[in-house]
């Protein structure tokens, strides 16, 4: 299995893919939104409902990375 993820990732180079997409405009919106967008409800409670959405919905808006990017972000106290 190891061998078929690294074959994947020098073929289509994967990991630099997602860390270009991390550091892009794009992962600043989805951070942005969980912060500007939450309305009457916490930062916290909002990203709740955003990756729950993504995990229902994992091929829209690329959904299958913002997912773990803003799991990510949470367990650095992004949005505390």
């Amino acid at each position: 299995m190891a061998e078929e993820l690294q074959t994947w990732n020098e073929l289509f180079s994967i990991e630099e893919r997602y860390k270009d997409k991390c550091c892009s405009d794009d992962a600043k919106y989805w951070i942005e939104q969980i912060l500007d967008e939450c309305g009457d409800k916490s930062p916290s409670e909002f990203l709740a409902i955003k990756l729950a959405s993504a995990q229902r919905y994992p091929y829209s808006d690329t959904n299958f990375l913002r997912k773990p990017f803003l799991e990510a972000c949470e367990k650095q106290h992004i949005f505390d």
